[in-house]
């Protein structure tokens, strides 16, 4: 990389990314990228087309919620990249993820017993128990 590229790499992680937590989980998703693309013989950032990313994403040993993710992070860098004038083009932005869909949400909804229990335990003889 030139220092170019590790200026807008360093500045991809504080500037766009206000969250603290996505900002490690993309830190960690982009750093495992270049791993595989080095493994798979790439030199340069410019080499890299949307067939290799489409392949890193079907070798990627995570489930489909991870590599979704790590392929949110991926195309936000190489977006980052690209409107910089770094690269001419994302690499990542037509690759597709595997679909996921979640039937059940991790937090279990409330019976009808615990939704009475609650609405029921509201003290509605003054004007903050009204407006809750």
């Amino acid at each position: 990389m030139g220092p170019d590229t590790t200026k807008r790499f360093l500045e991809f992680f504080t500037v766009p990314i206000r969250n603290k937590n996505t900002r490690i989980a993309y830190y960690h998703a982009i750093g495992l990228f270049p791993d595989w693309c080095q493994r798979a013989g790439f030199q340069h950032l410019e080499d890299i087309e949307p067939i290799h990313v489409a392949a890193y994403v079907e070798k990627h040993p995570g489930s489909a919620m991870t590599v979704k993710q790590h392929m949110a992070g991926i195309r936000m860098f190489f977006s980052w990249l690209t409107e910089k004038g770094v690269l001419a083009m994302n690499p990542a932005r037509e690759v597709k993820t595997p679909k996921f869909s979640r039937t059940e949400g991790k937090t279990p909804a409330f019976s009808v017993d615990e939704v009475h229990q609650i609405l029921t335990s509201i003290n509605v003889s003054d004007a903050i128990g009204l407006r809750d």
